[in-house]
């Protein structure tokens, strides 16, 4: 059962939520205790709520979830997932494709979620808009591993890199937490010379 969401009262921007739960088990979140068996739009689905926000009068549409690149995905957990397959950008070059739609937007995204099979759909598309909240949290990879979070800072700058080589002049954002349970000086100190 999926509810359809027609309209955001005197908004150029909508919001699209498409998935749903989260079964990670960061340390420091609840989620997945509340929320643990992941949940999706199917595309069709997505595709005519998407319509209806345009029709409407919506020009930009914000895709959600709770853990957005885990969209049609059993689990959120990278490594038990298919690397081939990626539904989040098959679902974005689906609605890359409304008519009417000026943008398309991604909310938060985990430094794996991107993917060359995603910057392709994004770069191909107009609409889709160049920006990236990829959450860091820590640049110590001790912490990393703390917070049982899925790469290290290694590899959340090799993605940095390839978004900035795919795109032209994305924008990217981020979430840092400060003072994590166990946080040495030197843990933080790696997070600032990045």
């Amino acid at each position: 059962d999926h509810s359809t969401i027609r309209a955001f009262a005197g908004h150029q921007r909508a919001f699209l939520k498409v998935q749903d739960g989260c079964d990670a088990n960061c340390t420091y979140c609840i989620i997945p205790h509340l929320r643990p068996v992941l949940r999706w739009k199917p595309i069709p689905i997505a595709l005519q709520e998407a319509r209806e926000l345009v029709r409407a009068g919506h020009k930009e549409i914000v895709l959600t979830g709770i853990y957005l690149g885990a969209y049609g995905r059993p689990t959120a957990h990278r490594r038990l997932n298919d690397p081939a397959a990626n539904p989040l950008a098959d679902l974005v070059e689906a609605l890359a494709g409304v008519e009417g739609l000026v943008r398309l937007r991604l909310s938060s995204l985990e430094p794996g979620d991107v993917d060359n099979r995603l910057l392709a759909v994004l770069r191909q598309n107009p609409c889709c808009v160049p920006h990236f909240h990829l959450p860091l949290q820590s640049g110590s990879d001790t912490i990393l591993r703390r917070m049982n979070r899925q790469y290290s800072a290694g590899q959340f700058q090799a993605m940095v890199d390839r978004v900035r080589e795919a795109l032209d002049e994305p924008a990217i954002s981020t979430d840092v937490v400060v003072g994590f349970p166990g946080e040495s000086e030197s843990d933080f100190e790696e997070r600032s010379e990045e």
